[in-house]
């Protein structure tokens, strides 16, 4: 029995709480960090591997204080493939272990790059939230059959009252909604 947890400090954790004699016998083990520690705000949505393990999906973006809406840091969203359930001490994924997604526009659509993931040299993908500015992951993924919708919102500052505000309660946008493959990060099945 165990729980994934992510940080403000952009770390995937794992938690072993299989003992049930004593929660002192738990112990926990960092899955991931994502690049340039961007928040984790949302629990992770998990999935079976067909090759063993769980694939870890989630993405970054704090939206908590007034400071959030200044940060122009980029956000993302991941499919991390953790392997504890087949090798007992697997080391934490690295960046550089991952497919890196992009996007490609047309007119006003968009969608991602297309490659194919290496399972014996890759351990997930990413793709940054580069559509607009602000754009951050602030919900738990919702899988759907072999994809992931990843609800995307856009952060803006109230000029008039000076308060924080979701784009969607400005101006009627209401963010947006990213369907990938949940394995490659890829064109969704659907």
């Amino acid at each position: 029995t165990g729980a994934y947890a992510g940080d403000l400090k952009g770390r995937i954790w794992y938690f072993d709480l299989s003992s049930q004699i004593s929660a002192s016998n738990w112990s926990s083990r960092k899955v991931f960090t994502t690049q340039n520690n961007r928040p984790i705000t949302q629990a992770p949505a998990l999935y079976p591997h067909p090759n063993g393990g769980r694939m870890v999906l989630f993405g970054t973006g704090k939206f908590y204080d007034t400071a959030d809406t200044g940060d122009t840091g980029t956000d993302a969203i991941y499919g991390v493939w953790d392997r504890s359930h087949i090798t007992p001490t697997p080391s934490a994924v690295t960046y550089n272990e991952l497919l890196h997604r992009s996007w490609v526009q047309s007119g006003s659509y968009y969608t991602v790059t297309d490659a194919t993931i290496n399972w014996s040299t890759q351990r997930g993908w990413d793709l940054p939230l580069t559509m607009e500015n602000g754009q951050r992951s602030l919900y738990t993924p919702t899988v759907i059959g072999t994809d992931v919708v990843f609800d995307t919102s856009l952060t803006t500052m109230d000029t008039d009252t000076g308060s924080l505000a979701e784009s969607c309660e400005i101006g009627g946008i209401k963010g947006i909604s990213i369907i990938v493959n949940l394995f490659s990060g890829g064109l969704p099945s659907i």
